[in-house]
């Protein structure tokens, strides 16, 4: 199985190097150079600034940053992503966002950048770089995807391919939601 891992930052390395250990045939793409660098460092695996080099996937993995500009979240890296994958994806692939999103965001994409054509599931990412033993990329998580088709693509990527426990969540903005609400309790107790 041929994965993508798109962000190969503080999220995306690790995810990638974890795919990679369970033998999948890992690329990775940030428009990072010193990202690719470090990445390619790992010998058995390719990664690109050069989104043209990035073959087809059967898997794209978007980790890339989110954040908020002008006092508003800012999702431009993921939908410049997206609009990517749109463009050279096949019908077949799965699209899975770990990026921290608004909720309605996954919806959005599935219909004006997707066309409702590719599988879509949100799967945000809990991991922290401080322990990476008990926070790390296999712990359980949330999923939510746009329709059924997804949701059983997503679920058996991550837990018969790599082995992640999951949690099917009622709807892809639930998903959603429940990542805004993790980060705000970890500010919270970070705060205090």
């Amino acid at each position: 199985q041929k994965v993508c891992v798109v962000g190969l930052g503080q999220i995306g390395f690790p995810v990638a190097e974890y795919a990679s250990e369970k033998g999948l045939d890992v690329w990775g793409y940030d428009i990072s150079p010193a990202a690719v660098e470090r990445f390619s460092k790992k010998g058995e695996v390719k990664a690109t600034t050069n989104w043209s080099d990035i073959p087809q996937a059967d898997v794209y993995i978007v980790s890339v940053t989110t954040g908020q500009l002008d006092g508003a979240p800012d999702l431009s890296a993921v939908f410049d992503v997206c609009k990517k994958i749109a463009k050279t994806a096949k019908p077949s692939a799965l699209v899975t966002i770990e990026s921290t999103i608004v909720p309605g965001t996954s919806r959005k994409i599935f219909k004006e950048i997707f066309r409702g054509k590719i599988r879509l599931v949100h799967a945000p990412h809990r991991y922290w770089a401080d322990e990476p033993e008990t926070h790390g990329v296999n712990q359980l998580r949330v999923i939510g995807a746009v329709d059924d088709e997804s949701l059983a693509a997503g679920l058996k990527f991550y837990k018969e391919t790599l082995g992640i426990p999951m949690h099917a969540c009622s709807s892809v903005e639930v998903a959603e939601m429940c990542k805004i609400v993790e980060n705000s309790h970890r500010f919270l107790q970070i705060a205090f």
